[in-house]
């Protein structure tokens, strides 16, 4: 009888589902008439890929190692595919430079970051303001606060308006620094611009709950120094005074609530009253922002409250 059939040996997904699909099964008893599956050519995958494809596939390749190098604050492994891809002729297009970007962030890279932006310009690409915001951001906790407002004055001349967010991250830069008077500056021009407004329920209360504990202390002395400036300038105290709302906190994290306090009681030496620190709410009342009005920002003296000059 005819010997053992001999199936070839063939490479490739297409090709071994093309063998397997024709050998007959002889495990089952009852075989029943074979209708091969059309696969197209199995042969198909054998053929070498043509040059531009493996081109595509390495370039492809590098952009997520250089993906996750950002991912990772891996900056030096960013930089060294930057070139690489430049060496190979492929486009350094905008998320390339993006990645790298945001290697030099999580690393506190600032110089880095700042770097590439005029690089990128010479790719003939053009530069938003995130790309502005991620150096700001890799300024952050490396004690370079004029670095960041350089930045942020740079990004002004190029035509692009600061938002919310760069703001707030230049403030805490410039106090995190020491740089009290420009923060104060900075403070003062997002609140005239309408960015930055603490004041909710119809002026009566301040609310600090977004900020951080040295833009609460930066916010609270100016809006406090403002009310009180207004409330010695009235013939009678205000009514009502105001809150300062700092967030539900436990004592162990209240930092927000602890600043506001700080500069009312060493700075102001201000008369407040606290709410339980897990309502994170503090009250002024408009007696002691018209004492404290006259005590520290005003010339006159301060007059007697009218019922007292009666009696």
């Amino acid at each position: 009888g005819p010997g053992p059939v001999v199936w070839p040996r063939a490479r490739g997904s297409a090709a071994s589902a093309f063998a397997l699909a024709r050998r007959p099964n002889l495990k089952k008893s009852r075989q029943t008439e074979f209708s091969p599956i059309d696969l197209g050519d199995p042969t198909a995958e054998l053929q070498p890929p043509e040059p531009d494809d493996l081109e595509e596939r390495d370039r492809l390749i590098l952009e997520e190692a250089l993906r996750e190098s950002g991912e990772a604050g891996d900056w030096e492994r960013a930089e060294e595919l930057l070139q690489e891809l430049k060496r190979r002729g492929f486009k350094l297009h905008k998320m390339c430079w993006e990645w790298a970007m945001q290697a030099c962030k999580e690393a506190g890279r600032w110089k880095e970051a700042r770097d590439m932006i005029p690089r990128m310009e010479d790719e003939g690409l053009r530069v938003g303001p995130e790309a502005y915001n991620t150096v700001i951001a890799a300024c952050d906790g490396q004690d370079v606060p004029q670095e960041a407002l350089d930045t942020m004055r740079s990004m002004r001349e190029k035509g692009w308006a600061p938002n919310l967010l760069t703001y707030l991250k230049v403030i805490d830069i410039l106090l995190q620094g020491g740089l009290q008077e420009e923060a104060m500056d900075l403070y003062l021009e997002a609140r005239d611009v309408g960015y930055i407004s603490v004041w909710i329920d119809r002026g009566r209360t301040m609310d600090l709950r977004e900020m951080t504990p040295q833009m609460s202390a930066l916010v609270v002395r100016f809006e406090t120094e403002l009310r009180a400036r207004e409330a010695s300038a009235k013939k009678r105290a205000p009514k009502g005074g105001f809150f300062v709302i700092t967030g539900e906190a436990t004592k162990a994290n209240n930092f927000r609530q602890r600043a506001v306090e700080r500069v009312f009681k060493k700075e102001f030496n201000l008369k407040y009253w606290r709410e339980p620190v897990k309502f994170g709410r503090i009250k002024v009342k408009g007696d002691a922002l018209r004492t404290l009005g006259f005590e520290r920002f005003s010339d006159k003296p301060q007059e007697e409250p009218a019922d007292a000059a009666k009696r």
